[in-house]
């Protein structure tokens, strides 16, 4: 498989399981709500920040505009005819939000609209996070040999059947047990991708002390911004090679460290801060290490155009907390192939 930009794979991939996982799997929608979603969403999302700006997005961004309306009305055929609530094999969380959104008085039109939402919040970052991770984890020869013998001494292969094809399962709930290597990646990668800003405000008047003796008093009811992007990058929270790539930061032998090193614990907020961490953390954690394990294990990837290594990252933008390439990676391409014991192989997850 030659693709021009990778970052489009990824978009596909991971974008169209995710939609899937999250509607019902019988429903002959899904397969559009997936395929449509992967693409329009993507134009959307260049200028969904843009939308807060303009009184008539319709007129300015007609483009944008028309994306965000047909993934609505595709998204609100399928809650339309009941599919959300009527078939088993709904997902747990679209079927449960359903069910909540009811019983405190949301009409079927507000929860189709409402419920537009969730096949995008649920792939968005993921997607380039999914991206990043290959991304940085490509061009290493010792994680191309480390990884896939650890992915493999997790996998549970079956015997090939009548046609010679077999199957090979992972078990989704022991990715952190079993694939302690990759997991450490996913996690230090979110460090310098990740721009995520949680908003807090102030309950009771408080002061807090920087390191240098320095003295801030924080007013009640006054809002503050914590920046991911700055705390991940920190030297006084990470060392003087913050802004490197360390594969074995999140081990187990290095995560004590972690624990303990306050400043390093407050400074690591991917998914926010506190109490409340985001709801779809594990979703995507586990829909990003299947994919990049399925990846590293099954397929040889080399890159083409130019080295994976060369793709800069661009600033942060309102529409994500995860950082895009320079330039939307045109130029870096990939040829993607089976390895040869690889070849006839069904992917499967469990829990």
């Amino acid at each position: 498989m030659n693709l021009r930009w990778l970052t489009d794979f990824a978009t596909k991939v991971d974008s169209i399981s995710g939609r899937k996982a999250v509607v019902d799997p019988r429903n002959a929608g899904k397969e559009r709500i997936a395929r449509d979603g992967a693409m329009e969403i993507k134009v959307y999302e260049e200028a969904v920040s843009y939308f807060l700006l303009s009184l008539f997005p319709f007129l300015t961004m007609p483009q944008s505009y028309k994306a965000w309306q047909h993934l609505q009305q595709t998204i609100s055929k399928y809650y339309a005819a009941g599919h959300h609530a009527s078939d088993p094999t709904t997902a747990t969380v679209t079927h449960n939000r359903a069910n909540t959104l009811t019983e405190y008085g949301f009409t079927g039109d507000e929860i189709r609209l409402l419920e537009c939402t969730l096949p995008v919040v649920s792939t968005r970052n993921a997607i380039l996070t999914l991206y990043w991770l290959l991304l940085y984890i490509l061009p290493l020869p010792s994680l191309l040999e480390k990884l896939p013998a650890e992915i493999a001494a997790s996998a549970k292969t079956s015997p090939s059947d009548s046609v010679g094809t077999r199957s090979i399962t992972l078990n989704i709930s022991e990715f952190e047990i079993e694939l302690p290597l990759l997991v450490s990646c996913y996690r230090e990668i979110l460090r310098p991708v990740d721009h995520t800003i949680c908003n807090r405000r102030i309950m009771q008047d408080m002061t807090i002390t920087y390191q240098d003796g320095q003295s801030y008093l924080l007013k009640k009811g006054v809002d503050i911004q914590l920046p991911a992007g700055f705390t991940h990058r920190h030297t006084t929270s990470w060392g003087p090679d913050a802004e490197q790539f360390r594969t074995d930061l999140f081990l187990a032998s290095t995560s004590k460290v972690i624990g303990a090193d306050r400043t390093r614990k407050v400074a690591y907020m991917p998914f926010g801060g506190g109490r409340h961490l985001c709801p779809g953390r594990t979703f995507a954690f586990a829909e990003i290490i299947g994919c990049a394990a399925v990846m590293l294990l099954g397929f040889d990837v080399e890159a083409t155009g130019m080295g994976f290594e060369d793709t800069q990252m661009r600033g942060p933008r309102f529409s994500s907390s995860t950082v895009k390439p320079v330039g939307s990676d045109k130029g870096l391409g990939a040829m993607i192939k089976h390895r040869e014991e690889f070849a006839s192989v069904a992917w499967k997850f469990y829990s």
